[in-house]
């Protein structure tokens, strides 16, 4: 994954939030072509969706196991 993909989700999150269409607990998720089995997920519950950054996001794969701290 690019920098510039997490840029692109993070900027997707907080043009939802301004406009109310992510909550509190929802996230969106961003799944390039090139990534292979990888997926960009924006933070979730509890977070405030407008100040979402690149930082924020998680390059996370399919066959992750979850860990306590990583988004479900």
């Amino acid at each position: 994954m690019t920098g510039t993909d997490k840029d692109l989700l993070a900027e997707a999150t907080r043009i939802a939030a301004a406009y109310d269409l992510i909550g509190m607990f929802g996230h969106l998720s961003y799944y390039p072509e090139h990534s292979g089995d990888r997926y960009l997920l924006s933070p979730g519950a509890g977070f405030q969706k407008q100040k979402c950054t690149a930082h924020d996001v998680e390059d996370l794969a399919f066959d992750d196991e979850w860990v306590p701290g990583l988004p479900l």
